[in-house]
C-alpha cells in the first residue's frame, strides 16, 4: 500500500531543499532525520515562532510548509559571549601594554622617595609625568579599559604615583606626605572617571579611594608612619576582601515590598509619592548581577593590592623580643589563613585574586624576613615556600559536601580563626598601645 506523503521546504542559510516525508512526521522527527543538533539549531517557521517539536507536518503544520534551520537561542548567547571575552582579552592585552608604559614612568618618579636617591631634572620630571597622565587619560576616555575592575582600581593609581612623584625628595617629610598625595590624586581620577563613565566599577573604586585617602590623611596628621599605618592597613584589607561578597548588591526594599499598598498615610506632608515595585525580568537581573560581580571584583583586587603593597613595611617590625615582632608574626600567618581559605562566592576573580595574593604575600614576607636577618637563608626560605605551597594546594581543593566535607569544615575553622585574629594582631603589630599609653601618660 502506498504511503502518503507531505512536502516541506527546508531553508539552511541560502540553501533550500523540498523535501517528502511520511504524514504524520512530527518536527522532532524531522530533526531527527536530517541529523540537526537540538543543542546548536531550532526549527522555526516563516514568520519566525520557533516550530513545536511535536507539530505534524501534513496535520499541524500544512503540507509544503517552509521551515528555517536557525541558530539556537542558547547557541547564539554563547557564540556572543565568546566573541566578547575575545575582544575584552585583546582590548586587556592592548591596555596592558599601553599602561606599560606609564607604569615604568610611575617607577622612575617614585624612586627618588622610596630609595632616597637624588631626583631627575625638571624637564625629564615634566616629561614622566606627561607620559604617564597622557597615557591614562587616553586608557579612560578613548577606550573600556576603565570599565574593567582592574582598569577601574589602578588606572587612578598610575596617576596618583606620577603625581607624588614631583615631590622634592630632599624634603623631611617626603616619605610621610607621598602616600597620601598619591591617593588624594587617584581620588580625584575615580572620581572623574566614575563621572565619566557612570558604572558600578568605577564607583566601587571611587569608594575604594575615598577610603584610603581617610586612612593615610589621618595617620599622616597624627604623625604616623608606615611602621604603623602598614599593620593596621594589612589588617583591615584582609578583613575587607571577607566582607565584600556580602555587601557588593544590595537590593532596595522597594524592589521587594508594595509600599504604596501598605501605606496607609504620609508621615509628613510633602513626602515624595512612593513608587510601586518594578518588574522583575530577566534582562534586570543580569544587569544586576554583573553589575555586582564588577564592584565585588573591583573591590576584590583593590583590597589584594593594598594587603601586597602593605606586607613588606609590616614584616620589616617581626621579629621574637618583642610583643610587636610576635604580633607581626602573627599577621602574616593570619593574612596567609584568610586569603587562602576565601570565602566561597561566585566570582572565579573572587576567589582567584585573594589565593594569588597569599603566595605574593608570603614570597614578599620571606624575602624582606631574610633581608632583616630574622630566619636562616635557607631554612627560612625553604620553610616559608613549604607553607606557602601547603596553604595554595589547601585553598583550591575542590571541597564536595559527599565525601570531604571534613575538608571544607577544616579549611571554615583556619578561615574563622584567622580572620578573628588579623585585626587584634595588627592593632598590637602596629604599636597602638603603646602609641595610647605615651599620649595619656
Amino acid at each position: 500500500m502506498a504511503v502518503a506523503l507531505a512536502t516541506a521546504t527546508i531553508a539552511q542559510g541560502d540553501d533550500r531543499h523540498d523535501i517528502a516525508v511520511p504524514v504524520g512526521t512530527t518536527i522532532a522527527g524531522l530533526t531527527a532525520m536530517l541529523g540537526l543538533n537540538t543543542r546548536t539549531s531550532v526549527m522555526t517557521l516563516a514568520d519566525g515562532r520557533p516550530a513545536a517539536p511535536g507539530s505534524v507536518i501534513g496535520g499541524d503544520l500544512p503540507a509544503g510548509v517552509l521551515l528555517a534551520v536557525t541558530e539556537s537561542r542558547a547557541s547564539r548567547s554563547a557564540s556572543q559571549a565568546s566573541k566578547a571575552r575575545t575582544g575584552g582579552h585583546r582590548t586587556a592585552r592592548v591596555a596592558i601594554g599601553t599602561a606599560g608604559f606609564a607604569i615604568a614612568a610611575d617607577l622612575a618618579l617614585a624612586a627618588p622617595v622610596w630609595l632616597g636617591v637624588p631626583g631627575f631634572g625638571p624637564v625629564l620630571t615634566g616629561a614622566l609625568v606627561a607620559l604617564s597622565v597622557g597615557i591614562v587619560a587616553v586608557l579612560v576616555f578613548f577606550t573600556r579599559a576603565v570599565l574593567t575592575a582592574a582598569g577601574a582600581v589602578f588606572l587612578p593609581a598610575l596617576t596618583g604615583v606620577a603625581a607624588a612623584g614631583v615631590i622634592d625628595p630632599g624634603l623631611p617629610f617626603a616619605a610621610r606626605i607621598w602616600w597620601p598625595l598619591a591617593c588624594c590624586v587617584a581620588f580625584g581620577v575615580a572620581a572623574v572617571v566614575w563621572l565619566w563613565r557612570r558604572a558600578g566599577t568605577t564607583l566601587a573604586a571611587l569608594g575604594f579611594w575615598g577610603m584610603l585617602v581617610l586612612a593615610t590623611s589621618g595617620a599622616a596628621a597624627l604623625g604616623w608612619g608606615l611602621d604603623v599605618s602598614a599593620p593596621l592597613l594589612l589588617g583591615v584589607s584582609v578583613l575587607t576582601i571577607s566582607a565584600i561578597p556580602q555587601f557588593a548588591v544590595r537590593v532596595p526594599e522597594a524592589q521587594l515590598i508594595d509600599l504604596p499598598l501598605l501605606t496607609t498615610f504620609a508621615p509628613a506632608v510633602r513626602t515624595p509619592q512612593v513608587s510601586a515595585p518594578v518588574r522583575i525580568t530577566m534582562r534586570r537581573v543580569r544587569s544586576t548581577m554583573a553589575e555586582a560581580q564588577g564592584v565585588m571584583d573591583a573591590l576584590v583586587l583593590g583590597a589584594v593590592a593594598l594587603a601586597v603593597a602593605m606586607t613588606p613595611a609590616a614584616a620589616r617590625k617581626a621579629g621574637t623580643t618583642s610583643l610587636d615582632g610576635w604580633a607581626t608574626l602573627a599577621l602574616l600567618a593570619c593574612t596567609l589563613l584568610s586569603l587562602c581559605f576565601v570565602s566561597p562566592t561566585t566570582s572565579r576573580l573572587g576567589r582567584l585574586a585573594p589565593r594569588v595574593g597569599a603566595v605574593v604575600v608570603a614570597a614578599v614576607a620571606a624575602t624582606t624576613l631574610l633581608s632583616i636577618g630574622l630566619l636562616p637563608p635557607l631554612a627560612g626560605a625553604g620553610g616559608l615556600a613549604g607553607l606557602a605551597a601547603v596553604l595554595w594546594f589547601a585553598s583550591v581543593i575542590k571541597v564536595r559536601e559527599t565525601d570531604v566535607a571534613l575538608l571544607g569544615h577544616i579549611a571554615d575553622i583556619l578561615r574563622g580563626l584567622g580572620l578573628a585574629l588579623v585585626l587584634p594582631a595588627g592593632v598590637l603589630a602596629a604599636g597602638i598601645l603603646e602609641i595610647a599609653w605615651k599620649a595619656g601618660s
